[in-house]
């Protein structure tokens, strides 16, 4: 399942924004909604990406975020949470600077939206996010 182009919308109105990757690029399992279809970007995800949709697929359609993408923003703003699921409907329950938020969804991904979207207008925007240290970088692949 995936969340909506509407729901996408909102989210990023509210101030929900796309972790970056370490290259700054287009990652290939990423999907965008464009000219009333959704796309997969596809390709090679590395060592050197190699992408497979037109470009204008990813500069001028709209991103719709997968679980993925909701779960390391949460972590990106050191959220912690709990999903539970109750036969019927999952059950989130999100802990942010001592601040609890609850969201209900039949999918998971309507559910983390629903919670997202309460800390997003709680925090008037996203939340801070946590800074990394680089203590080490290990080559993968060299040019050759």
């Amino acid at each position: 399942m995936t969340l909506s182009v509407n729901d996408a919308t909102k989210l990023m109105n509210a101030g929900f924004s796309k972790v970056q990757y370490t290259n700054g690029e287009i990652n290939p399992c990423d999907m965008f909604y464009y000219n009333k279809s959704t796309w997969i970007v596809g390709g090679k995800l590395g060592p050197r990406e190699a992408l497979l949709c037109p470009k204008d697929i990813y500069e001028k359609g709209t991103w719709i975020p997968n679980l993925d993408d909701l779960i390391i923003w949460l972590e990106e703003r050191e959220v912690n949470f709990n999903l539970s699921f109750d036969g019927m409907t999952y059950n989130l329950e999100l802990y942010l600077k001592e601040k609890k938020f609850k969201s209900k969804g039949v999918v998971k991904e309507k559910c983390f939206y629903n919670g997202i979207m309460k800390i997003l207008k709680q925090f008037n925007g996203s939340p801070s996010v946590k800074e990394y240290e680089i203590i080490e970088v290990e080559l993968i692949d060299e040019e050759r």
